[in-house]
């Protein structure tokens, strides 16, 4: 008796169909059609459990039944193998300083076993450690990335609960115009080399990061068209940045050498990002502020003087390359309560002097 052919369905969209308010899912896998109710009516929700039920019947690696025995160290392996191509060396090295600190008791548990482990780091790092909110966010928010992303390939199928810790931030310390003025001039007092002097300026007038400007090349500036090349972003994408005049004669004082850093080391290598730390510390000294700035901080001023001059803000962002502006604002934009007032005092007043041909005489009695 010939097989009774399967109608074809038109109107599934990537393999969802909406059935009486329900989404349906179905797809063939080894010559098996799957069809399940997802059991709700909300798109993302449906194609969700769909993504888990198709993640979990084809994958290769781990068996469906199995799949809970696999240990922490087996997720973190994972995450390191595909997080590894789209990530800074800097972001995996914090990772791995993470994971040995804070994570390397429990390496070895089955995810079916996590949940008490995350109870019992939440309580140690609280009660005993007695960390902060900020630092908690940050292990906890990395240790649902590494055990989430395994979930979502399909590695296991637990669903574990995360401790929800409020991340808070209070504004950091930025220069002014007039206070930059006084810093760069006790660099120029204090510093023990020209380096010091040109990394400090390039992490201010180029926007740069401190780890970008003790890596100054020479092959990356072109001295006539006044730019410099970025090639090493977070986005891999290449990038000019404009460099001020003022930047180019720091830049002249020092032998132009191809193919060399332009703030070499001792031993040819880079200076490394607390190079200036020292210069840093005795600067805040003689300039009294009330907290240690930094040498990353000379980014934040930098955005912070731009604002202040009037440059809008998607032009701040494009100068210090984040991709996105809302970066800008949460960690850069450090305004206070007299930028605040500052920019009321330019609202235009609503209230006019009342001319004296239009005063209304009123009649007594």
């Amino acid at each position: 008796m010939p097989k009774k052919k399967t109608e074809r369905n038109t109107d599934w969209d990537h393999n969802l169909k909406l059935i009486n308010g329900v989404y349906h899912y179905q797809f063939n896998y080894q010559g098996v059609r799957y069809k399940k109710s997802c059991k709700t009516g909300n798109k993302a929700e449906a194609e969700k459990r769909f993504s888990e039920a198709y993640s979990q019947l084809t994958n290769h690696d781990f068996n469906i039944t199995n799949n809970n025995k696999i240990t922490f160290k087996e997720a973190w392996e994972y995450y390191c193998e595909v997080e590894e191509p789209r990530l800074t060396p800097r972001v995996l090295r914090d990772t791995g300083y993470l994971c040995n600190c804070h994570w390397s008791s429990f390496m070895n548990t089955p995810m079916s076993h996590m949940q008490e482990k995350i109870d019992w780091l939440y309580r140690d790092l609280a009660l005993n450690k007695k960390l902060s909110s900020n630092s908690m966010y940050l292990i906890f928010s990395k240790l649902k990335q590494i055990i989430e992303l395994s979930r979502r390939r399909g590695k296991h199928n637990v669903s574990l609960e995360y401790p929800r810790i409020s991340q808070t931030r209070e504004p950091k310390i930025t220069l002014n115009d007039q206070q930059i003025t006084t810093f760069f001039a006790h660099v120029d007092e204090l510093a023990l080399s020209l380096h010091e002097s040109i990394i400090l300026r390039a992490a201010y007038y180029m926007g740069m990061r401190i780890s970008e400007a003790v890596n100054l090349q020479w092959d990356l500036y072109d001295e006539v068209n006044l730019t410099y090349k970025i090639t090493e972003q977070k986005n891999k994408k290449i990038q000019y940045i404009p460099v001020r005049p003022e930047m180019a004669e720091w830049l002249a004082k020092l032998e132009r050498k191809p193919g060399e850093l332009i703030c070499p080391g001792r031993f040819g290598g880079n200076h490394g990002t607390d190079y200036t730390a020292g210069l840093m510390l005795k600067i805040d000294g003689l300039m009294g502020l009330q907290e240690p700035i930094t040498a990353h901080r000379l980014r934040a001023s930098l955005c912070v003087n731009l604002l202040r001059a009037g440059v809008e803000l998607a032009q701040v962002s494009k100068i210090c390359r984040h991709a996105n502006v809302n970066t800008t604002m949460k960690y850069y934009a450090e305004l206070n309560l007299e930028d605040m007032r500052d920019g009321l005092s330019k609202l235009k007043s609503a209230e006019k002097e009342p001319e004296l041909g239009n005063i209304i005489q009123f009649k007594i009695g």
